[in-house]
């Protein structure tokens, strides 16, 4: 293993412990390591807005910080993107719920197809089809393209 690595493992490490004490410094600390890291996983992951994404991040350290005694030591990095990959899939799961619920209750949106350039369109319909898929199979495909 890279010695920054493991060094860094560490160090994240004994910061989180003493999130566990209480200490909010290095909560800050932790917050400000892997806030911009975790954007880009949001937003890959979520195919969602930079807004969204900082509205996870949010999410993700308020578990953190009420889970932060029941950490036990491990790579915080790997506790942290655990925790992140599984408001993913909620989120995901929640989504696909939705979009059963709209089909069912809401009304059909007019047949004219909006333009092809209009990227939200695009990324809605993306994400229908993911949706679609197996939940293994749309968990690999996530974690593989996006």
């Amino acid at each position: 293993m890279n010695m920054n690595l493991t060094n860094s493992c560490e160090n994240d490490e004994k910061l989180m412990l003493s999130v566990a004490s209480d200490n909010d410094v290095a909560f800050d600390m932790l917050y400000n390591r892997y806030g911009r890291r975790l954007c880009g996983f949001f937003i890959r992951m979520l195919a969602c807005s930079v807004d969204e994404a900082k509205d996870y991040i949010q999410e993700l350290f308020i578990r953190v910080y009420e889970y932060r005694r029941n950490y036990n030591g491990e790579c915080f990095s790997s506790w942290l993107y655990s925790i992140a990959y599984n408001i993913c899939k909620n989120e995901l799961r929640h989504r696909n719920v939705r979009m059963r619920f709209e089909a069912l209750y809401c009304k059909e949106e007019s047949e004219e197809q909006p333009m092809l350039q209009d990227s939200e369109y695009l990324t809605r319909i993306l994400h229908h089809i993911i949706d679609k898929l197996p939940q293994v199979q749309r968990e690999v495909f996530i974690l593989r393209y996006i």
